[in-house]
């Protein structure tokens, strides 16, 4: 949960429930929000890079959550869920993620161009 408030904008000073911070990390369908878990392996095709490295890279970009949350909003995805296995789980798991967009490209790609452009690392 610390990696998902961090990757939202937010940090341990903030006063935000647990909830609030789902929320941000959810999707959209024609008749409702479904929050889900996207694991490591998924993950990759939208960040191009393992959550690990992400998180190393946004250590030296403090910005870098927020501008990723821009870059990924109201983007088109095809997105394969299931049923979690363990029977106390809430949330549907992401199995496959596919971009719909022809000129799709990772987050960490616009990331890295964005702060070469504004003279960063």
């Amino acid at each position: 949960m610390r990696r998902l408030r961090w990757m939202c904008g937010l940090t341990k000073g903030d006063r935000v429930r647990n909830e609030i911070i789902r929320d941000k990390v959810s999707i959209a369908t024609e008749k409702r929000v479904v929050v889900v878990i996207m694991f490591d392996r998924v993950a990759r095709v939208l960040f191009g890079c393992s959550a690990d490295e992400f998180f190393d890279f946004a250590k030296t970009h403090p910005c870098a959550a927020a501008a990723a949350g821009k870059a990924l909003e109201g983007e088109m995805l095809k997105v394969t869920v299931s049923q979690p296995k363990n029977g106390n789980a809430r949330h549907l798991r992401v199995v496959s993620v596919l971009p719909l967009r022809t000129g799709f490209r990772p987050v960490i790609e616009t990331l890295r161009e964005l702060y070469r452009a504004r003279g960063g690392s």
